[in-house]
């Protein structure tokens, strides 16, 4: 039971693994390690747009009304100054308890108007084999339960087509969901050196492609990646190509996936894309990003970090939107906070984010999974764009505020659309876990 329980969780090297029992009243903190990999992530992306704008960086004039880059990570009581990705001694919120306090009965309400809305969704759902968990669910699981199983029937050879980037671009062409440009891509076993400078010479001397993004197609939390910039004129010195195929065989084709990601260690090739840099506005550093959690074939909530427009920094947590509309902004919980880059998202994106995150879930069949786009367009006389930046099966968020009313419609999904089977085995796990829980509220 070890062995399969130190696989299913996915989250440890196995010797560390080993000494830890993992069940499903572990110690081990499966969303604690996804969510550090999240901040890892944004960390990752602000130091690499810090270091390929640094010039830019110095003389930006940012119109951000609740303050600049170094406000943004100093915990307050402000939604701007209240969210996941600051420094660990003052983040997980607890600068802002009132403001927590506003988000939890937002996320309640949500959940009590929209359950049965879910539940309706799960009764038609076509759901692959790849995210099926029916021969786990019995009918008593959290939401971390749930994506302990989710991380269980990932290590699957079918996860390449959703995971690896260079094959998920054609899946989505399929699915008629725009995304970023890729101008070149290589797995391990077709790479070239010769043909990788031939492809870079003809971004510089035919596509006039002056800076790109180099990224790993099998690493996650933003691993093997590399902005490049002045490629016009960096492209004219041979050692610049060295440079980059160098870059590529140490960063990504020779790299691994981390133990905490089995699924693509396991199933997925190392290889890399060259990708348009994209860019939400003139303001140097990463683009608005919005990630669009779906259960069941149907919308659940987006939350959005990056960089707007007028150059505030979104931190993870500091803006979000359920199905229906309600949450909070940068500015603070709705309807009693109104902030523009939220008004402009709702009025120009929201719906048209909505209906490619519920597409791509329905065309892979995931009972549960999480679209990111990347959005431009958000000043006055623009036209929206909207570009698929990647695709998670596993979201590093921890969905505290919602993650009963989550955990709720993704377990449920399966035991009211009788996709559940109930047996021996797992009814003594339900009135174990029933005793266990009356035994330690001192219940008889």
């Amino acid at each position: 039971m070890l062995a399969r329980s130190c696989f299913v969780a996915a989250l440890l090297p196995w010797s560390l693994c080993s000494r830890v029992q993992v069940s499903s009243s572990s110690v081990v903190d499966l969303a604690e390690v996804f969510t550090e990999k999240e901040a890892l992530s944004a960390a990752r992306t602000r130091a690499s747009f810090e270091a390929a704008f640094s010039e830019e960086l110095k003389d930006r004039d940012v119109q951000c009304p609740y303050g600049d880059k170094d406000a943004s990570l100093v915990g307050g009581n402000t939604s701007y100054t209240c969210h996941y990705n600051l420094p660990r001694e003052q983040g997980f919120g607890h600068t802002c308890p009132e403001l927590q306090q506003r988000r939890m009965q937002i996320a309640r309400f949500f959940t009590a108007g929209h359950y049965a809305q879910f539940i309706a969704a799960a009764e038609t759902f076509k759901l692959k084999q790849l995210f099926d968990k029916t021969d786990l669910v019995r009918g008593d699981e959290s939401y971390e339960n749930m994506v302990r199983y989710h991380i269980d029937g990932l290590m699957n050879p079918d996860i390449e087509e959703i995971e690896d980037k260079i094959k998920m671009k054609k899946v989505v062409e399929g699915f008629g969901i725009p995304a970023t440009i890729m101008y070149y891509g290589a797995h391990k076993s077709t790479f070239h050196a010769s043909e990788f400078k031939q492809k870079l010479l003809h971004m510089c001397n035919d596509e006039a492609v002056d800076e790109f993004i180099i990224k790993a197609t099998h690493l996650a939390w933003s691993g093997g990646q590399k902005i490049v910039r002045g490629w016009l004129q960096r492209c004219k010195d041979p050692q610049e190509l060295e440079n980059l195929v160098q870059f590529v065989q140490s960063e990504a084709l020779d790299k691994l996936a981390g133990e905490a990601d089995a699924h693509l260690r396991e199933y997925l090739e190392p290889g890399f894309t060259v990708e348009e840099l994209f860019k939400s506005s003139l303001i140097p550093g990463p683009p608005l990003e919005v990630k669009a959690q779906v259960i069941w074939g149907k919308l659940h909530q987006v939350f959005l970090i990056g960089q707007d427009h007028r150059g505030c920094q979104v931190g993870s947590g500091s803006w979000n939107v359920y199905n229906d509309g309600t949450g909070w902004t940068m500015a603070g919980p709705l309807p009693e906070s109104s902030d523009a880059s939220h008004d402009v998202f709702m009025e120009k994106f929201f719906d048209q984010v909505k209906d490619y995150a519920e597409k791509f879930a329905a065309g892979v069949g995931a009972d549960y999974t999480r679209v990111d786009f990347f959005l431009a367009g958000l000043e006055d006389g623009q036209d929206p764009v909207i570009k698929l930046n990647e695709a998670e099966t596993v979201s590093g968020l921890k969905h505290v505020h919602d993650r009963f009313g989550l955990g709720d419609v993704w377990r449920d999904g399966y035991v009211t659309s009788g996709r559940m089977k109930m047996t021996a085995e797992k009814w003594d796990k339900v009135w174990a876990k029933m005793q266990q829980d009356r035994d330690s509220s001192h219940i008889d």
